[in-house]
């Protein structure tokens, strides 16, 4: 499947859950609770590990199973981001300091620090897109698996990235990129603080959704097969 169809489908596939009004009920109940909200990555983790014998949203269950999957997810992410989010905050604190002591006696030396930091942010940006790119895939692999030590089997990652494409995989990964942003921007536009707690979550779990359909169509096709026979 090109990166079109895997979009089409993927989105077809979210639409679906409004065939189930009580299912999507329980899933936006659960997205609104922080924490309790690692079911619903478990969810989706579900729908990326099931792939093609799925034809549309399956009903949530197994609770305790999909609260373990997300929380895998989210530390592998943490874990692929935490020395990006490392240089940014010192980085942003050399930035923040050096132009507030802009005026003091040392003023050249914070003029230098802040320069030091800019450079630092600009660096840890690009640097945690690049952790990005080898994560997603890495997460995909460790949910198609079943096994958290190929989140980090990174020349595994790479000849998966490689086997789908790497244009149609960074497609992929910048159009979800940015979908995710616009849900946050909508959300942010709302003016009343609970309202807008309420359709990130409802968003969100069609997010989810789709991200991970499409996730599992972008994981090679060979290794379906593989998995599957596993």
């Amino acid at each position: 499947m090109d990166l079109n169809e895997i979009l089409s489908e993927s989105w077809n596939f979210m639409m679906k859950l409004t065939e189930d009004v009580g299912n999507m009920i329980i899933l936006f109940v659960l997205n609104l609770i922080p924490i309790v909200n690692l079911i619903v990555w478990g969810y989706g983790a579900r729908i990326v590990r099931r792939g093609d014998s799925l034809s549309k949203p399956p009903k949530i269950e197994n609770y305790v199973a999909a609260f373990i999957d997300g929380l895998k997810i989210v530390i592998v992410g943490l874990l692929y981001l935490l020395i990006p989010l490392i240089i940014f905050m010192g980085s942003f604190a050399l930035v923040s300091g050096g132009w507030r002591a802009l005026f003091s006696p040392m003023a050249f030396i914070n003029l230098m620090l802040s320069g030091i930091g800019i450079v630092g942010v600009a660096f840890s940006v690009i640097l945690g897109f690049l952790f990005l790119i080898i994560g997603a895939m890495g997460i995909i692999y460790m949910v198609k698996s079943n096994d958290l030590s190929r989140a980090f089997a990174v020349s595994e990652i790479l000849d998966l990235i490689e086997e789908t494409g790497w244009s149609k995989y960074l497609g992929w990964l910048i159009i979800m990129f940015i979908l995710g942003v616009v849900i946050v921007i909508i959300g942010n536009v709302i003016p009343v603080s609970g309202a807008r707690w309420i359709i990130l979550s409802l968003f969100g779990v069609f997010y989810i959704t789709l991200l991970a359909r499409s996730a599992h169509h972008i994981y090679p096709r060979k290794k379906h097969v593989e998995e599957a026979e596993k």
